[in-house]
Parts: C-alpha cells; sequence; structure tokens
C-alpha cells in the first residue's frame, strides 16, 4: 500500500464515526490514480447521518461536485446480496497532491443519497444527468464481485473488515459534476434503479 494511503487510512479509520454504514470507492478514475502515483483506489466511510433523502444543503460548501455510483450491499458469505444506485456528494476542500490528508478527511465526502436495494443485475446501462441535461453514459461496469473483493482485501490491510450488511458505493462512474444551488441530479441505471437529489442553497 502507498505510504501516503496507509497513514491517511490510519488517520482516516481513528475518527471513524460510530453511525459508519459502510464504505466508499474513491480515487478509482485510471487517470487520476496515474496522476496521483497511485495503483489501486483508496476507501472513505460512509455514516448514516450523511445519508441525504431527495434533497441536500450546499451549507458551508467550497467546491460542491456530485458523482455516479453503483450502489452495493454485503451479504452474510461476504458477496453481493443487493444492488441498486447512488449519488454521492462530495466537496473538493483541499488540494489532492495532499493526499494524505485528503484520505484521512473521507476523500472529499460530505453526503450520499442511496436508492432503493434489489436484485443483482447488469445495469446495461447508466444515464447520469444535471437538470436534465445528460453529463454521461455509461455502458461498461466492473463486476460488482470485484469492487467487494477489493475492498474486504484493502480493508483488512488496514485493520479493519467488510461485514454482512456493509454498504459500498463502487466509485464513480463518470467524472463529478459541479453542482450549486437549485440544481438538481439524478441518475437512471435501467433495471438497477434510479435516483435524484437537490441541492439547496449555499
Amino acid at each position: 500500500m502507498d505510504e501516503r494511503v496507509e497513514r491517511g487510512m490510519r488517520r482516516q479509520v481513528g475518527s471513524a464515526p460510530a453511525d459508519r454504514i459502510g464504505w466508499k470507492m474513491a480515487l478509482n478514475a485510471p487517470a487520476l490514480m496515474e496522476t496521483l502515483g497511485l495503483g489501486e483506489p483508496a476507501l472513505g466511510w460512509l455514516s448514516r447521518a450523511q445519508v441525504a433523502d431527495g434533497e441536500h444543503s450546499l451549507a458551508g460548501g467550497k467546491h460542491p461536485a456530485v458523482e455516479p455510483e453503483l450502489l452495493l450491499e454485503v451479504g452474510e458469505d461476504g458477496g453481493v446480496a443487493r444492488m441498486g444506485v447512488a449519488l454521492e456528494v462530495v466537496d473538493f476542500d483541499r488540494p489532492l497532491e495532499d493526499l494524505e490528508d485528503v484520505i484521512a478527511n473521507n476523500v472529499f465526502h460530505r453526503a450520499v443519497a442511496l436508492g432503493e436495494l434489489g436484485s443483482v443485475l447488469d445495469p446495461g446501462e447508466a444515464v447520469f444527468r444535471i437538470n436534465g441535461e445528460e453529463r454521461a453514459r455509461v455502458a461498461e461496469f466492473e463486476p460488482p464481485a470485484d469492487t467487494l473483493a477489493f475492498v474486504a482485501g484493502f480493508l483488512e490491510r488496514c485493520g479493519q473488515r467488510l461485514a454482512a450488511g456493509d454498504l459500498v458505493i463502487a466509485g464513480a462512474l463518470a467524472p463529478a459534476a459541479p453542482v450549486r444551488a437549485g440544481d438538481a441530479a439524478a441518475l437512471d441505471a435501467g433495471r438497477v434503479g434510479a435516483i435524484s437529489l437537490r441541492f439547496e442553497p449555499m
């Protein structure tokens, strides 16, 4: 594991809240990993207090943005029990070059909107929109089982464990889209599900 990531994860895990409900894949875009000199993505935590239900306030945000993601639920056997879609709200409030600090502070995470969980299906295609305007159309996805296997192994190296019932958002399907008050984001992944999130004033 990269020394910057290891130090950042040690700090991050040490400050994780008691209401943690799962994990997020982070820094998973190949071009970004190359720029940062990373051989693998990093992780962050998800908490119940930061689950957004239909709306999210941008108050206090510096450079808020939203990312479309697949949502996975861990089963009793460690495999994928159910899946859905999610929208993660991030705030790029510090330089990416300060990688240890970025990871220690939960990799820009501010909130997550979680869609309904259902059967494990091939999404086929996912469409990400801001204010009705198409921003990305995705037709290739990492196999969910591979995602969970990576998360489980990464956590073991950090002295943590992926548990049954944990939720995992599987990494940005498309580049983060900047948002401002009044914007609305939507992700439609066909049979896997759809979700939308409106942003309130800063």
